[in-house]
């Protein structure tokens, strides 16, 4: 008896181990590209300046999911917020599901587009979804957030509609104590100097192959193509809160242990980046003092003679930063 009891708990010991060591590229990736399959984008940067409160945008959801994307500086002596709303336009009850990450009021823009960015994946990360009703023909507020003068607020916000009643979203620049404001500005769009981007799909899909043997292979984030806004005509350079996701198969043709670095790059200037490595969260270092072309250091990967392995990155270009980025993945030379 003590026999079987002693071998049962050392194969207990020996899991555990084994799941200690275990790192997110040993498990199954990872399909972050599943939540963002049927969904509009809207980026709201144009003007990047808030010179006076107006509606920035008020239109319907025409998929079951909408992501607005949005990054602003206030360019007034007096605090503005902004005002996200969500209209039913339906006869009955809405139900819907609210994923978000909000960043600033910040002095420095970069840090507030990085702080929604990541508070966004993060949220994603542990499936942080809100759920909401709307009574029909009411209307709910899901982002009220304060831009001070001289200052950059950014928000990132995902929105499923789970009913199929018809949903309008508005976004607003609004000044202190108009938290309701839309009775009191026109509801069209077309009559404020304030342009959005709107694209059919945020979501960029890429799948890369790589054997150590090649030594290194970039991967290039918030190139080229860039999205388009027939609409506005705006091109949305560096793509700016489009989400990638990059399939990574590994193979180690070699008869000995090989290690792969999975490195940032900034080629563009400095840039910040969350990252979901199948759901391992990777954040870039704070600090400014990084060289523009000194990849950084991000995670480490190792792999056993004539093995494969295969992960997911999720990764998007960040508001206040520069893009395009290059992920890299590097054989670690002994």
């Amino acid at each position: 008896m003590k026999l079987v009891f002693s071998f049962f708990l050392t194969l207990i010991l020996i899991l555990s181990n084994t799941m200690a060591m275990a790192t997110p590229s040993d498990r199954h990736p990872v399909s972050w590209d599943r939540f963002f399959k049927d969904e509009t984008l809207i980026v709201s940067n144009y003007p990047e300046r808030l010179t006076h409160p107006g509606v920035i945008f008020n239109r319907r959801m025409t998929k079951p999911s909408l992501r607005v994307m949005y990054y602003h500086k206030n360019d007034t002596s007096k605090s503005m917020w902004i005002n996200l709303i969500v209209h039913n336009k339906g006869k009955k009850e809405a139900s819907i599901q609210v994923l978000k990450g909000l960043g600033g009021p910040d002095k420095d823009g970069l840090s507030a587009g990085h702080r929604a960015t990541n508070q966004f994946i993060k949220h994603l990360q542990k499936g942080a979804f809100s759920p909401k009703t709307i009574p029909p023909g009411d209307s709910i507020q899901l982002v009220y957030q304060q831009i001070k003068p001289s200052m950059v607020s950014s928000g990132m916000i995902k929105l499923d509609n789970l009913s199929k009643e018809p949903l309008s979203v508005e976004l607003q620049a609004v000044e202190s104590g108009h938290q309701q404001f839309t009775r009191l500005i026109p509801e069209s769009e077309e009559r404020t100097p304030f342009k959005v981007a709107q694209f059919d799909s945020g979501l960029i899909r890429k799948s890369v192959r790589f054997d150590p043997k090649d030594r290194i292979l970039e991967i290039p984030i918030g190139d080229t193509p860039f999205l388009k806004d027939d609409r506005s005509k705006i091109v949305l350079k560096g793509n700016y809160g489009v989400l990638y996701t990059v399939k990574v198969a590994l193979e180690n043709s070699s008869g000995t242990y090989e290690h792969v670095n999975l490195l940032f790059s900034r080629i563009s200037g400095y840039a910040k980046a969350t990252i979901l490595l199948n759901d391992k969260l990777l954040v870039t270092k704070s600090s400014t003092n990084l060289s523009v072309r000194d990849p950084e250091l991000l995670h480490t990967i190792s792999l056993a003679p004539h093995s494969k392995q295969t992960f997911t990155i999720l990764i998007s270009p960040e508001g206040g930063s520069f893009y395009p980025a290059n992920l890299v993945l590097q054989r670690v030379p002994f």
